[in-house]
């Protein structure tokens, strides 16, 4: 007797997963922001230890942004002079990943250049954020 096809059992989507880079001073606010792209079945994940080498954080940075769709960056008045702000927003545009802005408290005028070219969100926008990765995913897809 012929054996039956086997049904082909759906592969589930690879979930999104997103790096949230803020300050020192906005480690709550990334962890609320991190909670709300989880709870939108986002993996989202932060620079949330204590303290770290230089060259061990930014070895770490390279690899967790390097395997992350996008990074969501907090901008706030403490970020905003921010060199690890900057090192984090520059090393993700090298390494080709969406970097969406969230700007907390931050007039359009007082935002850094690498950060004002980009289309930036408020905290109640977030759902936005699955969009935006998955047509950034798309559009790579079709380079």
């Amino acid at each position: 007797m012929p054996e039956s096809p086997k049904k082909a059992t759906p592969t589930p989507a690879k979930a999104k997963r997103v790096y949230v880079s803020h300050s020192e001073e906005t480690r709550d606010l990334a962890r609320f922001v991190s909670q709300k792209l989880r709870d939108m079945g986002i993996d989202a994940s932060s620079d949330d230890l204590e303290t770290h080498q230089e060259t061990e954080q930014r070895r770490w940075l390279k690899e967790e942004i390097g395997k992350s769709d996008a990074v969501v960056t907090l901008v706030t008045p403490n970020s905003l002079d921010s060199n690890w702000m900057q090192y984090e927003v520059g090393l993700a545009t090298g390494l080709d990943r969406l970097v969406i802005p969230v700007v907390v408290d931050v007039k359009a005028h007082q935002l850094p250049e690498q950060i004002a070219a980009k289309r930036t969100l408020g905290l109640d926008q977030l759902d936005q954020i699955r969009e935006m990765i998955g047509e950034a995913i798309a559009q790579s897809a079709n380079e």
